[in-house]
């Protein structure tokens, strides 16, 4: 036997081009699987590798993840999965997701922004799974139902229904504004934004002595 590995009450080992996973109190088998390269990725779980692949199996030999990815991690409950396309995500019963496209992504409470290599941002929805903007904007602003994406001096902001159905979709070209939803008053701002949620905060305006400034 070799890639033998001890756990409380159990034993992994590997012959014969498999691995068993035997009861270390009364000697009975508890799996066996068709791989030789096997350990424990948590108590739960086993991580087979073939040459440059991982893949993960539940401890009674079901494969969950398949052994095509080149990395493998658990994060806020969902399998990040890498390959040499780039980094996508699985549930938690080894269904896709997002595939293995791109070059990091995060998780929100009900969105997913999905990052190029060139750092260009795109929203997928995690009510639907489907993509709401592509990889195409330098900055993204997200609250529940109203999304801004920036790219240069273009805007684009998605009003959503609470299932994220597109309810209006709208795109302003050579807009004149800061990414925040607060501005200085002396700040110039694209007067089309006020009826979207833009406003002005009023900042009080003071002197080099310190003095109050009356406008």
């Amino acid at each position: 036997a070799k890639n033998i590995r001890i756990r409380e009450k159990e034993i992994l080992f590997a012959q014969a081009g498999k691995s068993t996973i035997q009861s270390s109190i009364d000697g009975k088998i508890i799996a066996t699987l068709p791989y030789e390269n096997v350990s424990y990725y948590n108590d739960n779980l086993l991580t087979i590798r073939n040459n440059a692949n991982v893949g993960l199996a539940k401890k009674t030999g079901e494969l969950l993840i398949p052994i095509e990815y080149s990395s493998i991690s658990i994060v806020d409950g969902l399998y990040h999965v890498r390959k040499p396309s780039g980094l996508g995500i699985l549930d938690m019963n080894g269904h896709q997701i997002i595939q293995c496209k791109y070059n990091y992504i995060v998780a929100y409470s009900d969105f997913f922004t999905v990052h190029n290599e060139l750092d260009f941002v795109g929203l997928i929805s995690r009510k639907t799974g489907k993509m709401l903007l592509p990889c195409d904007y330098s900055k993204m602003v997200l609250n529940d139902t109203v999304v801004r994406g920036f790219s240069g001096d273009m805007l684009r902001i998605l009003q959503l229904d609470t299932n994220h159905r597109i309810i209006n979709d709208i795109v302003m070209s050579n807009v004149t504004s800061l990414v925040h939803d607060h501005v200085k008053r002396e700040t110039a701002v694209d007067e089309r934004l006020f009826p979207l949620g833009w406003f002005i905060e009023n900042v009080p305006q003071y002197d080099s002595a310190g003095f109050l400034v009356d406008e």
